[in-house]
């Protein structure tokens, strides 16, 4: 049996993963895959000509760090499409809360899977396409997936801040 430890990176990979993976599955009834960046084509990545929309979320907890989603236009109309029902005239105010609870989906479920690190988790921000934010949490990420399903491209990034993890009695 294998005993290979994994890092506090590897672990949350994972459970982003497993997240992204089931949020499809309940939201939209279809899988999503990920790809490697080699193939990733899409649109939502920082050396794109089509702005991309940027949703944050932050975890405290015996670790801390950053959950970063990035889609663009196109990829949050349609994960709003299929989560409201509706094909035309998305008012933008609800492709950006549509966006956010992706973003509030996705951490919420990979936090639920890091029950060992306690962690609380803040509410998602939205971050404007280009701004010095964006870049520099995509930059500094450890963690870095991309998906795709019908329609739908997804960047997820990850940065952990702090690890406070003792040892406990």
């Amino acid at each position: 049996m294998s005993t290979e430890l994994l890092t506090i990176e590897q672990v949350i990979a994972s459970a982003i993963d497993s997240s992204v993976q089931n949020t499809f599955q309940m939201m939209v009834g279809s899988d999503i895959e990920k790809i490697e960046a080699s193939e990733f084509t899409g649109a939502a990545s920082l050396d794109s000509e089509s702005p991309c929309w940027l949703i944050s979320l932050d975890w405290q907890g015996k670790i801390s760090g950053t959950v970063v989603l990035l889609l663009d236009k196109n990829s949050a109309l349609q994960w709003s499409s299929k989560i409201l029902g509706m094909d035309d005239n998305i008012p933008d105010e609800d492709v950006l809360d549509a966006a956010k609870e992706l973003g509030n989906l996705v951490a919420g479920g990979a936090k639920s899977q890091l029950d060992q690190f306690d962690l609380s988790m803040s509410v998602p921000k939205m971050h404007p396409p280009g701004s010095e934010l964006q870049c520099e949490l995509i930059e500094n990420a450890e963690i870095i997936c991309h998906y795709q399903s019908e329609g739908i491209q997804l960047s997820v990034y990850g940065v952990v801040h702090d690890q406070c993890i003792g040892s406990e009695s």
